[in-house]
């Protein structure tokens, strides 16, 4: 499976462009499983596949909600100590770990990956990603933490006041559509 690195690089960014596009799914599908399901050795020390290729097939497979691929990225990346993925498509590890722990249902993994996603984005002044691990340890908190709520309506309202100042309209339109129903109870 040895590529030139230019060959890896277009493959791997295949896969979440495909993701998004309407009617590509099967696509990233096939993709996934060959750079990740069927890929030997990932995440070991021969495995020659940069962090932000894997982290862009992590986040493919997210997107299309693509469980297996999503088990062998974790592992690709259990251990790791990388907290962003560089210069190249620069993103926080954690966050996306957290997202990838979520959808597999280990819900206090998902919870100390936003924890630690949280502290790296803060002590980095990461902004965005920080503006973005909010919004998702709030959905993660609504939907599964009942309790926490005022926790996650903070986190949220955090959220929304840096999307806003960013200008993440996709995001912001998220965390908006996450907050309506509190909003609307807020005024009752």
């Amino acid at each position: 499976m040895k590529f030139p690195g230019y060959l890896r690089r277009i493959r791997s960014w295949s896969a979440p462009t495909r993701a998004h596009l309407p009617g590509q799914h099967a696509e990233a599908s096939e993709i996934l499983e060959r750079w990740v399901v069927a890929r030997p050795g990932i995440g070991s020390t021969d495995d020659e596949v940069p962090a932000y290729a894997d982290m862009l097939l992590l986040q493919a497979a997210l997107r299309i909600e693509y469980r297996l691929p999503l088990n062998c990225c974790c592992a690709a990346f259990s251990g790791c100590i990388l907290r962003t993925t560089g210069a190249y498509f620069t993103t926080c590890i954690q966050r996306h770990l957290g997202a990838a722990a979520a959808l597999l249902g280990r819900l206090d993994e998902a919870r100390k990956y936003y924890d630690e996603a949280l502290k790296v984005c803060t002590d980095m002044r990461f902004r965005p990603e920080l503006a973005l691990t909010r919004l998702q340890l709030a959905e993660l908190l609504l939907e599964h933490y009942p309790e926490e709520k005022a926790d996650a309506l903070e986190y949220l309202d955090f959220a929304i006041k840096e999307f806003r100042e960013m200008k993440m309209q996709p995001s912001l339109d998220r965390a908006l559509k996450l907050m309506a129903p509190y909003r609307k109870q807020q005024r009752n």
